[in-house]
């Protein structure tokens, strides 16, 4: 039987680190990942065509239709 001072743990050469690098890196691959995703979807834009400005959302005009509800001055003529 051995003496557990003379025993001694195998250990791999730089291990830990090796296994954080690893890690940090698997970590940043798929934050890089998610941002590229979000950059190659066509944001919202304004573009001009013709005489008017016009929100296009995917590639297509977006219309608003918008309104106040229960606006009562919008009746009034004075």
């Amino acid at each position: 039987m051995q003496n557990l001072s003379e025993y001694k743990t195998r250990r791999i050469p730089g291990g830990r680190i090796h296994y954080n690098l690893l890690s940090l890196t698997m970590l940043i691959v798929f934050i890089l990942t998610i941002n590229m995703s979000a950059v190659l979807q066509k944001l919202p834009n304004l573009e001009k065509r013709g005489q008017a400005v016009q929100l296009v959302v995917d590639g297509k005009p977006f219309l608003v239709l918008g309104g106040e509800m229960y606006n009562l001055s919008s009746s009034n003529l004075v």
